[in-house]
C-alpha cells in the first residue's frame, strides 16, 4: 500500500525581527504515519554516516601533518549536534587530534604555501581550526586538555586579524568557499563559533578590542556582500543580537524571498551572485543553508513547511520520502558544484549539500516539536 504522509502544520507567521516587536514565532507539527517516520529517522541517521565516512577519507588522504580542515566537509561534520555512535566520537578524536598535533608543531608548513593571490593559506586556517575546535566541543563534548586548544586556537585566530578586523581568506576561484568573496562568510563563521566557545566566551570578551574590531568589520562588510556571506552572518546573529539590525534582517528575509523557487527551494547561483531566474528549482545546500539560520532565528516564512518538504524530496512529483530515500541510498544529496565540472567538486558539493540540508531538517523538525536547538 502507498506511503501516506499527513502533516498538519499550525503556524504563527509572526516574528519580532520580522512582524513586530514582542510577537513570537512559533510551529506545531502533528504527523501520522509510524512508517514515515522511520524512514525520516533513516535518512538523518544516513547522512550523519555519510559526513563521517566522507571527512574520514578526506583526513586519511591528507600528507602527514596537513590536515586540512574544509569547510565542504569537515565543517558541515562538526557543525551537525545530534550524531551519535563510537565511530563518530572516533573521527571528531582523530580530527582534533590532527589540529592539536598542527598547533604544538613550530615548524608547522600552511595548508597551501600559496594560493592564486599569492598569499599562503595560514589566515584561513586559524579561523577554520579554531572554529572546528568550536563546534565539536559543544556538539561532542571536550576534556580540559582540549579547552586549553581551544583557547589558544581562538587567540591565535583574533591576534592575526588583518588590521582592519577580518582575515584575508583563501582564494583558489572555487566557490562558495574558497575565493576572496567569502571572507565575509568567513569571518561571520569565526563570530558564529565565538558564541559556542565554552566558558562564556562572548560574555567575558564581548568588549575585548580584537572582538569588537571584527563585529564591525562584519557590519561594515555585510551591505555589499554576496548572498552566501550574509546568510551566515545571520547565523551568527542567532546568538549576537546586535549584529545586524531589526531592519537588516527584514530586508534579508524579503530578498530572499524574492529569489524563491516554485517549489520553495533556493539557487546556489544566487548565493553567490549568479543570476538563477531561468533555473526552475534550487538546490539542497542553498535551501538547508538559508533554512537553517531562518530557523536559528525563530524567523518562520508561509513558505517554511514547502521549503522543507524540497528537501525531504527534491521533487514536488511522487511519494516524497521514497524519493529522497533513494537520492540518499548512501546518505547524500546531490550537490550541484558552482565550479569547473570535475567528480571532485561534485562531490564536495554533496558534503555541504548534505550537511546543511541535514541542519536545515533537525531543526526544523526539532522546532516544530517545541524542542530547543
Amino acid at each position: 500500500m502507498k506511503t501516506r504522509i499527513v502533516l498538519l502544520f499550525a503556524l504563527t507567521l509572526s516574528c519580532s525581527t520580522v512582524f513586530g516587536a514582542g510577537e513570537s514565532c512559533s510551529l506545531a507539527l502533528r504527523s501520522e504515519g509510524y512508517a514515515e517516520n522511520e524512514v525520516r529517522k533513516q535518512i538523518l541517521n544516513e547522512s550523519g554516516d555519510y559526513l563521517v565516512r566522507r571527512n574520514k577519507d578526506w583526513r586519511e588522504k591528507q600528507p602527514d601533518g596537513k590536515d586540512c580542515i574544509c569547510c565542504h566537509t569537515t565543517l558541515t561534520l562538526v557543525m551537525q549536534p545530534r550524531l551519535s555512535g563510537a565511530h563518530v566520537q572516533n573521527e571528531i578524536a582523530q580530527m582534533k587530534l590532527g589540529i592539536q598535533k598542527r598547533m604544538d608543531n613550530p615548524k608547522t608548513l600552511p595548508w597551501y604555501e600559496k594560493d592564486e593571490a599569492g598569499r599562503p593559506s595560514t589566515q584561513t586556517e586559524y579561523v577554520l581550526e579554531a572554529v572546528t575546535l568550536i563546534m565539536a566541543e559543544k556538539n561532542y563534548g571536550s576534556s580540559s586538555h582540549d579547552n586549553a586548544y581551544i583557547e589558544k586556537a581562538v587567540w591565535r585566530m583574533l591576534k592575526n586579524q588583518n588590521p582592519e578586523g577580518g582575515w584575508s581568506w583563501l582564494e583558489y576561484n572555487l566557490q562558495p568557499f574558497e575565493t576572496s568573496d567569502a571572507k565575509l562568510w568567513g569571518a561571520s563563521l569565526a563570530l558564529h563559533a565565538l558564541a559556542q566557545a565554552p566558558n562564556n566566551f562572548l560574555a567575558n570578551h564581548g568588549r575585548d578590542p580584537e572582538v569588537v574590531k571584527l563585529k564591525q568589520w562584519v557590519q561594515s562588510e555585510y551591505r555589499d556582500s554576496n548572498l552566501n556571506g550574509k546568510v551566515m552572518t545571520l547565523l551568527a546573529s542567532a546568538s549576537i543580537p546586535d549584529l545586524l539590525t531589526a531592519k537588516q534582517k527584514t530586508d534579508l528575509v524579503q530578498e530572499l524571498r524574492a529569489l524563491l523557487k516554485p517549489d520553495s527551494s533556493w539557487s546556489n547561483k544566487d548565493m553567490v551572485g549568479r543570476n538563477s531566474s531561468a533555473d526552475s528549482t534550487g538546490d539542497a545546500y542553498a535551501t538547508g543553508f538559508i533554512m537553517y539560520a531562518l530557523l536559528k532565528n525563530h524567523i518562520q516564512i508561509p513558505e517554511m513547511e514547502n521549503a522543507y518538504r524540497h528537501l525531504m524530496s527534491m521533487s514536488n512529483q511522487g511519494d516524497p520520502i521514497s524519493r529522497v530515500r533513494r537520492q540518499s541510498m548512501h546518505g547524500a544529496w546531490q550537490g550541484v558544484s558552482l565550479n569547473k565540472d570535475m567528480p571532485l567538486n561534485q562531490l564536495f558539493a554533496s558534503d555541504f549539500a548534505t550537511g546543511y540540508a541535514r541542519l536545515a531538517i533537525d531543526a526544523y523538525e526539532q522546532r516544530a516539536r517545541g524542542e530547543s536547538f
